[in-house]
């Protein structure tokens, strides 16, 4: 179970976390030109890995959602960057309109960055199909999500069937989940497989 982190103090410590354990993995800095569709940061300094880069920095001013910007991409030679997707979180709570927060484990007291899953963020040109390019993600990964979602449908069935071996859980929610499966497929495939199908006939082209 997962408890979210409201407190400011918490908030900016998991940030800070987030931002010390990233620069560990990406040790090198370079002056890159972050651009989108409507915008530019000039001059920001990304951590690099050399293939992926990331940028954090504060957004009080001129904005009704204040928040901190995580963003990421990938680097290459040219002076200019673009961001593939951006996991803002904000400063108390939990705000509708960011997509990032953190909670903790309450098993083992860690703290983890969640995303909303409406990849987009607040900039205009930042998309979900942007993202799904930059992360080179396979057509057969998707392929398999779907296999294991339906393979498991059997098991989902059962538990269905015999609620009184699954004291812990409510029998509703045995019966509950199960069409639930069919929505898990659809957004697999609805998220992914078609934006990747477009960016391999885009490289062909």
């Amino acid at each position: 179970m997962f408890t979210l982190l409201e407190d400011p103090a918490e908030i900016r410590k998991a940030q800070s976390d987030l931002t010390s354990t990233i620069v560990r993995q990406f040790s090198t800095t370079a002056i890159r030109n972050i651009g989108w569709q409507g915008g530019r940061q000039p001059k920001a300094r990304v951590h690099t890995d050399g293939t992926y880069w990331f940028w954090s920095s504060d957004y009080k001013h001129e904005t009704p959602n204040p928040r901190r910007l995580n963003w990421f991409g990938r680097i290459g030679e040219g002076a200019g960057v673009g961001i593939a997707v951006e996991i803002n979180t904000p400063y108390i709570g939990r705000n509708d309109s960011i997509a990032g927060f953190f909670a903790r484990n309450s098993t083992n007291g860690r703290t983890y960055l969640f995303h909303s899953g409406r990849v987009g963020g607040g900039a205009e040109g930042v998309s979900r199909d942007a993202f799904v390019a930059w992360s080179d993600l396979k057509l057969q990964l998707v392929y398999g999500l779907i296999a294991l979602i339906i393979a498991v449908y059997p098991a989902n069935i059962y538990m269905a069937m015999h609620p009184e071996l699954y004291a812990d859980i409510p029998a509703k929610y045995l019966y509950i989940r199960l069409p639930f499966q069919f929505l898990f497929i659809w957004f697999v495939w609805y998220a992914v497989a078609p934006e990747r199908a477009q960016h391999k006939l885009k490289t062909a082209s």
